[in-house]
């Protein structure tokens, strides 16, 4: 079945749209769409809606991005609804982000599916599985931002919610039947509760994957290149990958150190861009050649794994052995049950109570029982 979706794309379509998930919906499925693949700063680009009226899943695609939409209004009434979502940590902090909208109940597909230790975790999966649906992924990467959108894309977009208020019935009377249900319930009030904050800008983010390979005298220049690629993509509104790929950053920073040339590194680049760019391209180049060496980048910090002692070694490793095994009986990943981090954190103690695992282990309930024996 192809669901048929209303697109609101107008003020009054969108006051209407809240009046009736305001009187009538309880539950409601919930998707977004983001542009962060094509575009350097991310927006939210599409709203996906999905709630039963008249024993039905009716779809709705909203336009945040059309004149004179405010969500607002929307979102203080989803606060106060169920919500169905899958993996919807990111949907949840953008929508915070943005608005400051917070969730009062959520029900994640994802999580369910990882605590029922399914093999397969992504929504296509899943839908595949239960229901045979086998969604189309033609337009996965496509570019949400863009106006007018086709048909296809809007049809597209609300295939994310279309069913999941089904998957959410079989997923939930399957946590209950195998007594995972509060387990599910404790982590999606954990996710439902937090308030994402913005990350501060990192001032190593120009050491790409492969920079450690460089010497002090190369980073120096890929350094300047990164800086280079940000400030285009900046202009550009576009993803800085889309600019010059971290490969082509490094290819010019060896070359251009290896010749002593920036003509010789833009050339083996082969960049595509404008006089003006390749202009600015060639002066980061020129500023990394010429940078002094009490300047250059030395290699990145290393993060010091944590320090146990002997006893507290001992302790982490049969806090591991138990997790595993525990784990194992449950048929689930041991990293649900508790991370290593978590693992480390609570060695530190000598007899660690369940709320001693909660406070210092940031475990959840149900995790700290496990690990106890409780």
């Amino acid at each position: 079945m192809n669901p048929r979706a209303s697109f609101i794309g107008h003020p009054s379509a969108l006051s209407d749209l809240v009046g009736r998930i305001d009187e009538a919906a309880a539950e409601v499925a919930i998707d977004c769409e983001a542009d962060s693949f094509h575009h350097y700063e991310e927006k939210l680009c599409l709203l996906q809606l999905t709630f039963a009226t008249g024993g039905e899943p009716a779809d709705f695609v909203i336009d945040p991005l059309a004149a004179g939409i405010d969500l607002r209004p929307l979102l203080q009434v989803l606060g106060r609804k169920r919500l169905f979502l899958h993996a919807g940590d990111n949907d949840l902090r953008m929508l915070g982000l943005r608005w400051e909208f917070s969730a009062t109940e959520i029900f994640d597909t994802l999580i369910a599916a990882q605590y029922l230790g399914e093999s397969e975790l992504g929504l296509s999966a899943l839908l595949e599985r239960h229901f045979g649906v086998v969604l189309d992924k033609s337009l996965q990467r496509a570019d949400w931002a863009r106006r007018p959108l086709t048909a296809a894309m809007i049809e597209y977009a609300a295939r994310d919610t279309h069913y999941l208020a089904e998957l959410v019935a079989i997923l939930e009377a399957r946590l209950r039947e195998t007594g995972r249900f509060e387990w599910h319930r404790q982590a999606c009030a954990r996710l439902a509760g937090s308030r994402p904050q913005q990350k501060p800008e990192d001032p190593e983010s120009w050491r790409v994957k492969g920079s450690s390979d460089l010497d002090d005298s190369e980073r120096a220049i890929l350094r300047t290149v990164w800086r280079w690629r940000e400030d285009e993509a900046r202009a550009r509104d576009q993803a800085p990958f889309r600019v010059a790929g971290n490969d082509v950053l490094l290819r010019l920073a060896r070359v251009a150190r290896q010749s002593g040339s920036a003509a010789d590194a833009l050339t083996a680049a082969r960049i595509r861009a404008s006089g003006a760019s390749l202009r600015a391209l060639g002066a980061a180049l020129e500023m990394g050649l010429s940078m002094p060496e009490e300047q250059w980048p030395g290699p990145p910090p290393r993060n010091r794994p944590t320090r146990l002692s002997g006893a507290q070694e001992a302790r982490f490793e049969k806090l591991r052995t138990a997790r595993d095994q525990v784990a194992g009986k449950l048929a689930i990943d041991p990293g649900l049950l508790a991370s290593r981090s978590a693992l480390e954190r609570i060695s530190a103690l000598a007899a660690p109570s369940t709320d001693e695992l909660i406070s210092t282990g940031g475990l959840l309930p149900w995790q700290a029982e496990m690990l106890t024996g409780g």
